[in-house]
């Protein structure tokens, strides 16, 4: 449903079957964006629907019987004479009409009409309701109805689940700003580690994933005889560098969590204070393809991680941009010097690569999104394999066998 933020109807409702985590689980910058969650435990399919959830003769009959099963069910634990009960229903334009069923359903096996409200932080219960129509294309009526519902007290959709979520898990998002002229801190006292910026839970979160550290991490990595993979040791065989860095939070993952000794930030802008006093950040106050970020990456030379946060809606100019960067790079340290006068063939990176970069496409409705990365599918694996092979001074392909 699409609408006003202020109407509560401006939102994408998601149906996760078979979750294995919850969304209390996410770290605070995702369950900030969730406004709401409910529990669903039963689901009834009904096929040979004509119209689907728009049909409202269809909707009545089989909520009123569906109403009984509930009840039957939330009797068991719903205080009658001080309990109140609480109905979210979805989508929200069938809120109302099935409120009242549900409510005529138990008040003819209650002495005193059922007491309802609307704040889920005083009712005793929730029941949630979900009516989802399917069909056989977008142009085609829908053919059949899913209702999924649940039952949960105060405490499991609440105090242990939607007080975790949007308002309620920005204390938890702790960040304190800098200047953005000078770079010092906006606060007093702040301690050195704090992000500086939202943007640090973003790269922090993809790290979190261990599937993702397995991937990356080669047999070095891992401890004998352990699976296990750290963070601190995946890509600390090399360089990093942090693509329109500015302030730094993306460049205080690359040194606090991934332990990368020795950082490169690039961007017209400044660095906060107390992410230019880490220990191997280097800032260059200039575009990537300036000749001075070439020589300061050459210096720096080879690296383990490249990360972009900037905004950049073309991927593809991106991926260009880095890899002639690194072109140039690479012609760069062909023509260092050793100290016995032999030339240098140094490499631009060290193995294993890893490579993170924020899509920020231009328009966000469903078919888009799907267009848009259907094209930057069909030219990410292309330009991968053009920035590697910048790296590779030999021409070969023994270092691109998995890129």
């Amino acid at each position: 449903e699409k609408g006003p933020r202020k109407s509560r109807t401006g939102y994408s409702l998601l149906v996760f079957r078979g979750a294995v985590m919850s969304p209390v689980d996410l770290p605070p910058m995702a369950r900030k964006q969730i406004s709401w969650a409910g529990r669903v435990s039963h689901q009834l399919i009904l096929n040979g629907v004509n119209g689907g959830a728009e049909n409202n003769s269809s909707v009545q009959s089989t909520v009123k019987s569906l109403s009984r099963e509930i009840w039957m069910k939330l009797k068991q634990s719903f205080d009658e004479e001080n309990g109140f009960l609480r109905i979210d229903v979805q989508p929200k334009s069938f809120n109302t009409e099935v409120c009242a069923i549900f409510t005529d359903v138990a008040n003819e096996t209650t002495r005193n009409p059922i007491k309802m409200a609307c704040s889920a932080s005083k009712v005793s219960h929730v029941v949630n309701i979900i009516i989802q129509s399917t069909s056989s294309s977008d142009t085609e009526p829908p053919t059949a109805q899913t209702i999924f519902w649940g039952i949960s007290n105060n405490g499991e959709h609440f105090k242990r689940m939607n007080q975790r979520l949007n308002d309620y898990a920005t204390n938890e998002v702790v960040m304190e700003g800098t200047c953005a002229k000078t770079g010092i801190d906006e606060g007093e006292n702040v301690p050195w580690d704090a992000p500086v910026s939202r943007a640090y839970y973003k790269l922090a979160q993809v790290f979190e994933d261990d599937q993702l550290l397995q991937l990356i991490a080669s047999p070095r990595n891992k401890s004998e005889n352990s699976d296990v993979v750290s963070p601190k040791s995946i890509l600390s065989h090399g360089s990093g560098l942090d693509l329109g860095a500015s302030p730094g939070g993306w460049t205080q993952v690359l040194r606090s969590t991934l332990c990368v000794p020795n950082v490169v930030t690039i961007d017209p802008g400044i660095l906060a204070h107390r992410v230019m006093s880490l220990k191997g950040i280097h800032h260059v106050r200039a575009e990537l393809s300036s000749e001075e970020s070439v020589k300061a990456l050459a210096r720096h030379a080879p690296y383990s991680v490249i990360v972009c946060d900037a905004s950049v809606s073309n991927a593809n100019e991106l991926l260009v941009k880095i890899a002639e960067t690194f072109d140039g790079v690479s012609s760069l340290l062909k023509k260092s010097v050793g100290s016995n006068g032999e030339t240098l063939d140094g490499k631009n990176f060290a193995w294993p690569l890893c490579l993170v970069v924020t899509l920020k496409l231009p328009y966000k409705t469903h078919g888009s999104i799907d267009r848009n990365l259907e094209k930057v599918n069909g030219y990410i694996p292309e330009y991968l394999r053009r920035i590697a092979s910048s790296g590779s001074p030999s021409g070969g392909d023994n270092d691109l066998a998995d890129v």
